[in-house]
């Protein structure tokens, strides 16, 4: 049985190295990855037309790469928030006019991935360092912490009544335990886990031949990606001091050689556009959508925001 694992892992080796070599992906090609539980997406899109719900939005985590990218370190995250904003209104999310009004808050990680080291450098050492994206254990491990969602959700709000005062401590710690789970999909499967691939190719992980979708996300794995991240929790279970899962998030990444991050934002949203409050099925790659207009919507509130 050891022999034989050995010889399927060698054979995908082998063909991944080829069709790695015939494989090409386009820049404008987003990467997308999202999760929702099945009964709010049943509520959201009753009768084929997604319900309209309000939120506020909370900064998150900034991931830096290695590279000096001037486009995104100089970016806000009121410009960031921007792009997404017109997208979400497009599936009826609209911004909230009071923090205890709002359906969801939405918590917004973004960032540029540190890429890793490729299996073909892998190959070429004598002695090869283990790539914990690739671990069987670790994919399983980790399959679950990418969202939040699927180990029961993560208690961030449980605790604060109705009487809450929403201030920059309070937005400090929720933000703290909230982006502890990025941390740790990063850390558990590299940068599979951050960018929501880790069920994925934990499906492909036994398949004899590489699937082309498992190709394409290896394949990013290997390259500097800017990413952002959205996760929607439900305000007003927080108000009642209840335990507060993720009700959806929404994975998006584009390979940054070639584009600036302002580019890359707008991308990315309107690849976003048909998944938030949905789920994927598997990361997946698709190309962003023209849509013609624009929508006009209210002040947008960021909580813990100093002004």
């Amino acid at each position: 049985m050891h022999g034989r694992s050995c010889a399927i892992a060698a054979i995908r080796t082998a063909l991944y190295a080829v069709l790695l070599c015939l494989h090409a992906q386009a820049d404008d090609r987003v990467v997308v990855s999202a999760k929702a539980r099945p009964e709010y997406t049943a509520q959201k899109f009753k009768d084929g037309r997604p319900r309209r719900e309000t939120y506020v939005v909370m900064e998150g985590k900034y991931y830096s790469g290695a590279t000096v990218d001037r486009s995104i370190e100089r970016m806000t995250f009121r410009q960031i928030v921007a792009y997404l904003v017109q997208e979400l209104a497009k599936r009826e999310y609209w911004p909230g006019r009071e923090p205890r009004d709002a359906d969801l808050l939405l918590v917004i990680d973004w960032g540029t991935t540190i890429p890793s080291v490729s299996m073909m450098e892998m190959l070429a050492r004598t002695n090869p360092v283990p790539d914990a994206s690739n671990s069987r254990d670790t994919l399983t491990r980790a399959s679950q912490a990418e969202s939040g969602m699927d180990v029961g959700g993560v208690d961030l709000l449980s605790g604060f009544g109705a009487d809450v005062n929403l201030n920059a401590d309070f937005a400090f710690d929720l933000l703290q335990q909230q982006s502890d789970e990025n941390d740790v999909a990063a850390t558990q499967t590299n940068t599979a886990g951050l960018l929501g691939y880790t069920e994925t190719l934990r499906k492909y992980q036994n398949g004899m031949l590489p699937a082309v979708n498992e190709i394409t996300l290896r394949r990013t794995l290997e390259q500097e990606r800017y990413f952002v991240i959205v996760q929607a929790y439900d305000m007003r279970r927080w108000q009642k001091g209840r335990p507060n899962p993720v009700l959806w998030s929404v994975r998006l990444n584009i390979g940054s050689p070639g584009n600036n991050f302002g580019m890359a934002m707008s991308r990315m949203s309107k690849a976003g556009l048909d998944f938030f409050g949905r789920t994927t099925g598997e990361a997946t790659t698709v190309r962003s959508k023209a849509y013609d207009g624009s929508v006009k919507v209210a002040p947008l509130v960021i909580l813990g925001e100093v002004k």
